[in-house]
């Protein structure tokens, strides 16, 4: 939670209501408002939530 709560530039509540519309209203999808979300919102997401993710623990057997 707390993470979250520091990432507040990220739009989480639009993120879980457009998961909503995808899991239980799929039949009422706009493609162009998809295409809209993956091409224009979803790098500059993937842009605000790398930071937050640890690093991976360094394996001693290499």
């Amino acid at each position: 939670m707390r993470r979250v709560m520091l990432a507040s530039e990220i739009p989480w509540t639009g993120i879980i209501g457009q998961r909503n519309v995808l899991a239980h209203r799929y039949f009422a999808l706009k493609h162009e408002r998809m295409w809209m979300v993956v091409t224009e919102y979803i790098p500059d997401l993937i842009d605000k939530l790398e930071p937050l993710i640890p690093p991976l623990p360094q394996n001693s057997d290499d």
